[in-house]
């Protein structure tokens, strides 16, 4: 299925088009003709985005040194793509996962760096896969541990295994500030090398402080640490006060009676949600009535929190499909379509009465009278798609 077709169909569209937009098989056999003009057998690879068909015509490119570097770069984008919700929806093969990977070894460099930056960028389903030979990479050289530093970023949590060669390879006096984010990235599994960081001193104590203080929630294990700096570094008593505050707390931020506190703490909440894995669920009521806020910005930002924080919003899902038929405003129908086709994907397996009940949301919504409406319904679906 070609990627332009899953992203988007035109927005008059009332209903989804999950027809290939190419001649997949035609398109396979210009990429394996030797003799065809690299700008048609590159543009041929490119075509085959999320075609499951494809990918062992795509991999046989990519491990072929004999081919052009440049096709063979093309072959691998193909493979690994930047993450939409397109290709989290498909997800890869293990196979796919393993051709990219096997790349770090391959003897021209600029491929090894092109894996690298690949197998961050991976769909979910290969995530786990991919961590390993990240952690490979991290001893290829400055370059490469750079890349595979960022690549573990972008994977999130699901790198944590690969903090300690990250330590090795990349943390020190002069770690850049864009690395200090991949750590915030990697969640609370990177506090105990913040923590270090803190207590080494200057000039490593600054970022790690901020670090900790994005992290919030999942930093409570460095408040001693915090607490012991705070009468001489202001940065440190304040991110002591933010890691401390309590989920009670923010559930009364969003009583206020003033809009901007309640937006505020919104905001809060996003973040604290990424630090506290299966504590979210604490959360979600004080989140489903704010569904029912009076401020439209704050209605159309719950449902996409509510989805980051997955199966323990599950009860909100009917919530979030009343927004979608009812609310006046399109621009919340359209934040509460989009995010419930991704909480009903975080429950694939769990709650199929949930899913079903999505899927017939969205579907109908196709038929909403507002273009952007039936756009957002249409993009949800593929997360739900049978």
């Amino acid at each position: 299925m070609a990627l332009a077709v899953l992203l988007m169909a035109p927005s008059g569209c009332s209903k989804p088009n999950r027809t290939p937009s190419v001649d997949t098989s035609a398109a396979q056999r210009r990429l394996e003709d030797p003799k065809a003009d690299i700008g048609v057998r590159m543009e041929a690879v490119r075509s085959l985005v999320g075609v499951a068909s494809a990918e062992g015509t795509v991999i046989r490119v990519l491990q072929n040194p004999r081919e052009p570097l440049q096709l063979r770069i093309v072959a691998l984008r193909t493979l690994a793509p930047i993450p939409t919700v397109a290709v989290r929806q498909l997800g890869y093969s293990d196979n796919a996962v393993s051709a990219v990977a096997s790349m770090i070894d391959d003897r021209d460099p600029i491929l090894r760096l092109e894996a690298i930056r690949g197998l961050g960028h991976v769909a979910w389903s290969g995530q786990d896969a991919a961590v390993a030979p990240l952690r490979r990479a991290f001893k290829l050289g400055d370059d490469a541990a750079w890349e595979a530093a960022f690549a573990l970023g972008r994977l999130g949590r699901r790198g944590k295994d690969a903090i300690p060669d990250f330590r090795a390879a990349v943390f020190g006096p002069k770690t850049p500030p864009e690395v200090w984010n991949v750590l915030v990235q990697m969640g609370p599994s990177a506090v105990p090398l913040l923590v270090e960081a803190v207590e080494s001193g200057p000039p490593r104590r600054a970022p790690a402080i901020a670090a900790l203080g994005s992290l919030r929630f999942g930093a409570k294990a460095a408040l001693p640490s915090l607490r012991a700096l705070a009468g001489t570094d202001r940065s440190a008593l304040e991110a002591a006060r933010e890691i401390g505050r309590t989920l009670e707390e923010l559930a009364a931020g969003l009583k206020d009676p003033s809009v901007g506190v309640r937006r505020r703490t919104l905001s809060e909440i996003a973040l604290a949600v990424q630090a506290l894995d299966e504590d979210a669920g604490e959360i979600v009521p004080a989140l489903r009535a704010a569904l029912a806020d009076a401020d439209p910005y704050v209605r159309g930002e719950v449902p996409a929190i509510l989805a980051g924080i997955g199966e323990p919003a599950a009860l909100a899902l009917p919530d979030m499909v009343g927004l979608l038929h009812h609310d006046a405003e399109v621009r919340v129908r359209c934040k509460a379509a989009l995010a419930i086709g991704p909480l009903a994907f975080a429950l694939r397996g769990r709650r199929p009465d949930l899913i079903a009940a999505a899927r017939s949301a969205l579907q109908n919504a196709l038929d909403d009278p507002d273009a952007k409406v039936r756009e957002c319904a249409e993009q949800s679906l593929l997360w739900v798609s049978s």
